[in-house]
């Protein structure tokens, strides 16, 4: 298992983000706003974002290209909630990945880091 840690800011209002390669997870920091002060507050999220949300579909994309057959990969659609487990408060998805040697299913797992914070994780199940 390789230990490489990636971390990416996007400045302004729109999200900061970090991901653990080593785990093929990615945890995102969702629903932020610049306060009067010019700093950014973290307003909480609700609920758990969908497996077919953008910001679902866009961390799992970037999850699964890191991936060592992820140079292989044409596309990736077909995002589906399978399950959602509202005692755990996780859900479970799955999506289609287009390949050089065809189609592969691809399930995957969304799950809070820190909900205070409105950190989410998406983790691909094996």
């Amino acid at each position: 298992m390789f230990a490489k840690y990636l971390k990416w800011t996007i400045v302004a209002s729109v999200a900061i983000a970090a991901c653990l390669l080593s785990m093929f997870g990615v945890f995102q920091t969702i629903r932020q706003s610049p306060s009067s002060s010019g700093r950014l507050t973290t307003i909480p999220a609700l609920d758990l974002p969908r497996c077919d949300s953008s910001e679902v579909v866009s961390l799992l994309d970037r999850v699964i290209r890191s991936t060592p057959r992820g140079s292989s990969i044409q596309s990736i659609d077909g995002h589906q909630e399978l399950s959602f487990d509202r005692e755990a408060n996780q859900r479970t998805g799955q999506c289609i990945t287009h390949t050089d040697d065809g189609e592969v299913e691809v399930k995957f797992i969304v799950e809070w880091l820190e909900r205070d914070k409105g950190q989410f994780a998406v983790r691909l199940i094996r």
